[in-house]
């Protein structure tokens, strides 16, 4: 027979062996930060993991040398094509190798899953020249638009883009490659709006705060790469992965 002291006491060691057995099963279920960001649906799904945050692509200027109707090419028609080339590509300029992924966020998986997308591209040559942009001229020289697969994987070719003055009198707006974005079903129909933003390059001693555009976002961490030399010394290749909303 129990007394009442007895059965306090073996209550409170119930209670704590209860509570022990409760977080030796949160310890099973916790899963570290890194396989987090390895599968969405854990950070998603697991309330015993922190949560993923992914940010996604910031947009930033069109700029006034957008043109559209450049020419089409499809990633999937690559191998008999072979490598896309922006801007045409020799010895003499500086040659920039680019891919990377198109993904799209959703409540379910914020850090996004690939898409089929449309990627347009345009950019200075080497020389921080643009092509014509009227209508009527069909000089589509440093532009292309570029239809990935579903996986979302885009890759090309170019000149590594120079530098030019924004108002001509001002300082220089850095190296950068204009991107215009859009999600693309099976049937290669828009499926949501399209991210118009830019691609910079570090370091580069015109990124703000001394780019010559005051509004242009050349200091935003998701817009940047590093780009290196893996094969020569003219060559400089990145991966930039985008994220849309």
């Amino acid at each position: 027979m129990y007394s009442e002291h007895a059965f306090s006491y073996y209550s409170v060691v119930v209670l704590v062996v209860a509570y022990s057995v409760m977080g030796a099963g949160k310890r099973t279920q916790k899963v570290s930060a890194l396989d987090a960001l390895n599968d969405s649906s854990l950070a998603i799904n697991n309330p015993f993991t922190p949560f993923r945050v992914c940010e996604t692509t910031k947009s930033d200027d069109e700029g006034p040398f957008y043109k559209v109707y450049a020419p089409i090419y499809k990633m999937e028609d690559l191998e008999n094509v072979g490598r896309i080339e922006v801007c045409k590509t020799n010895v003499t300029y500086g040659r920039l190798l680019l891919n990377g992924t198109i993904r799209q966020s959703s409540y379910e998986n914020p850090c996004g899953k690939p898409v089929r997308a449309m990627v347009e591209v345009w950019q200075a040559n080497s020389h921080g020249l643009y092509s014509d942009v009227s209508w009527s001229s069909g000089d589509y020289t440093c532009r292309a638009r570029l239809i990935t697969g579903s996986d979302g994987f885009y890759s090309f070719a170019t000149q590594y883009p120079g530098r030019y003055r924004y108002n001509m009198t001002g300082p220089f707006r850095p190296a950068h490659v204009h991107f215009r974005i859009t999600p693309l079903d099976d049937n290669y129909e828009a499926t949501g709006n399209s991210l118009i933003t830019a691609l910079y390059f570090h370091p580069d001693i015109f990124l703000r705060p001394n780019d010559g555009c005051t509004f242009c976002r050349s200091n935003e961490p998701s817009l940047g790469i590093y780009a290196s030399n893996k094969r020569d010394l003219t060559t400089l290749e990145g991966t930039w992965d985008v994220l849309l909303a």
